[in-house]
């Protein structure tokens, strides 16, 4: 008998069975294409863009008016930081669950 052989009498140790849960968070980790139902990931995704949209409202008043329509309200460009916030936190931070994701 070599070192890979186990004795006749020795079985390995029963695993504990699959669930549904495990199967589909698993896939959702690895391909994708479905939400996330991990909670740590919706907690760090809600933070990410509420920051993103705080950020947004903070600093569209004071770029937007140099870059842009100057006679616009403050209002407005409040308003269009929120939405780049909302949208730009949503995309950088699934950016980083997936790859945080593929890594587990």
């Amino acid at each position: 008998m070599n070192e890979y052989q186990k004795p006749e009498g020795e079985r390995p140790p029963p695993q504990k069975p699959v669930t549904y849960e495990e199967t589909r968070q698993f896939v959702s980790d690895k391909i994708g294409m479905t939400p996330s139902l991990r909670k740590e990931d919706n907690i760090f995704q809600a933070k990410f863009v509420g920051a993103s949209i705080f950020v947004g409202i903070i600093v569209m008043p004071f770029v937007g008016p140099a870059y842009w329509d100057p006679e616009a309200g403050w209002r407005v460009w409040v308003i269009i930081g929120a939405l780049f916030g909302m949208i730009g936190g949503a995309f950088v931070s699934g950016a980083i669950i997936g790859i945080r994701n593929l890594r587990r």
